[in-house]
């Protein structure tokens, strides 16, 4: 079986490891892998190896894109040469990459399969495939399945595909005498961060040993480092760009902190459980990780909340540890890479054999 796995720039980017990990698990499993990723970013994705990374144009004049998916076809049958006679099939991977993965698909005469990560990305995937889609969506949560279905997508199409992440080793955290508080998310809501960021203040003002890691994209999408510096956190903030590709640092943190409700999925919140990371986040519902209080510290994100949430939990280590471990024991349980990657390679199967019984029915 030979896949093209076609990520958009957000995603080849910020899941850039998740991506890694399943490549690899895929060629594992006997599939044979050929990564895409826009130009334009390109050179900040580190290859996996063994696995070639094709370049394609993700941007251009609307009649252009199937002179973009035809030049991209022709690169994927090009690596995949020695295995042309196997059934074929695109994988998109972020809703921006939709529209070529599906020219490619049609062009190639390839199965399609697409990860559903969250809410709104299934409302877009919808209005691209149709109701009458015949390939397999992977939905990220039972709830973004539901809406998939509530949307017209039949049943069949449907699977839900939990991320995995592999099993991480116990380590005892190095102490330097702080509290390491992580922000991290979207940056979308500049209302949702601005609650965080003076529910932080209003703790770190009670204690003189907090130090800050926050996202740098995503705090200058949210406006908000006027008010870092108007909250006195300037001193304690350290501005991290790339955030989510550098889980070593996020992963070791004390505490994650995540602002908003994004109704998606991100695998730096799994990665973190994983290395027993204590997580307060605004209940998500679309989440399971984040809708679940034996694993994560849930909010309202009112300021008052945040400020209670972060100084009770960063004054208890136990707490802290005992937290971090049933969130690991979860993600051991029910977010394993193996099955993540068992999960796809089912999904595979099933929609190039439907792909090809399409093709004989007269």
């Amino acid at each position: 079986m030979r896949c093209l796995l076609l990520a958009d720039a957000d995603l080849a980017l910020r899941e850039a490891t998740l991506l890694h990990r399943l490549v690899i698990g895929l060629l594992d499993a006997g599939v044979h892998v050929t990564h895409a990723a826009p130009e334009s970013v390109l050179e900040r994705i580190e290859p996996s190896l063994g696995v070639e990374i094709l370049p394609y144009r993700s941007s251009g004049l609307p009649w252009t894109r199937s002179l973009r998916a035809a030049r991209l076809l022709e690169q994927f049958e090009v690596a995949t040469s020695v295995s042309a006679d196997d059934p074929g099939l695109v994988h998109a991977f972020g809703s921006d990459c939709l529209p070529i993965a599906l020219d490619v698909a049609r062009a190639g005469n390839l199965a399609v399969v697409i990860d559903v990560y969250a809410r709104s990305v299934a409302s877009r995937v919808t209005r691209a495939v149709g109701e009458r889609f015949e390939g397999v969506l992977l939905a990220g949560s039972p709830p973004i399945a539901n809406a998939l279905m509530a949307a017209g997508i039949a049943a069949s199409s449907v699977r839900e595909c939990r991320w995995g992440v592999p099993p991480c080793d116990r380590r005892e955290r190095r102490s330097y005498g702080t509290l390491s508080v992580a922000i991290g998310g979207q940056g979308a809501s500049r209302e949702a961060w601005t609650r965080c960021l003076r529910g932080v203040a209003q703790a770190a003002s009670r204690r003189e040993d907090m130090v800050i890691f926050v996202d740098a994209d995503a705090a200058d999408r949210a406006s908000v480092q006027g008010l870092i510096g108007s909250l006195g956190l300037s001193p304690l903030v350290s501005r991290v760009p790339d955030f989510e590709s550098r889980r070593d640092l996020v992963v070791q943190a004390d505490l994650l902190l995540w602002p908003e409700r994004l109704s998606e999925v991100r695998s730096l919140v799994l990665d973190a459980m994983a290395a027993q990371t204590p997580v307060i986040a605004v209940n998500d519902t679309d989440v399971p990780v984040l809708n679940d209080p034996g694993i994560a510290l849930l909010v309202s994100g009112e300021e008052a909340d945040w400020a209670k949430a972060v100084e009770s939990l960063g004054a208890d280590s136990e707490r802290r540890t005992r937290l971090g471990a049933a969130a690991a024991e979860h993600m051991r349980e029910h977010y394993r890479a193996s099955r993540h990657v068992g999960a796809i390679v089912d999904a595979y199967e099933w929609a190039t054999a439907s792909f090809a019984e399409q093709k004989v029915r007269p």
